[in-house]
């Protein structure tokens, strides 16, 4: 099987086989540390990158959130139904289908709850769906 080339591009930003032992002191692991110690075990966490980190470190629920915007910001997407938490790693803002930190702040169902600094930042934000 051959892959095109925006298969192998979209392949190399999805993070497969994660070795936690690997990346010490990642901003997944930092994230998840406050995670851990503010939120509630059946919490449920949306995440777009680093989420087999995530789901290491805390032993959470996670939900993998949309990738296009349209469906992002949409309040009808059927993939965000549940109140919880999502995780914004800033790397994402470098990339163009991942929303934006001023377009998530600019929609009332999620509200920042802390922002973990380590190598980069992450967003945590408290959600709730409509």
């Amino acid at each position: 099987m051959t892959l095109s080339k925006e298969h192998k591009k979209f392949a190399k930003q999805i993070c497969v086989g994660y070795n936690p032992a690997r990346d010490c002191g990642s901003d997944a692991e930092k994230a998840s540390q406050w995670i851990m110690e503010n939120t509630n075990k059946t919490d449920i966490l949306y995440v777009q990158d680093e989420y087999t980190a995530l789901a290491y470190y805390t032993n959470r629920k996670i939900i993998l959130a949309p990738f296009n915007k349209t469906v992002f910001f949409n309040p009808k997407t059927t993939s965000m139904e549940q109140d919880g938490y999502y995780v914004y790693f800033e790397k994402q803002d470098k990339n163009e289908r991942f929303p934006k930190t001023e377009e998530i702040a600019n929609d009332q169902r999620f509200r920042l709850v802390e922002l973990v600094e380590n190598k980069e930042g992450v967003y945590i934000y408290e959600y709730k769906s409509i």
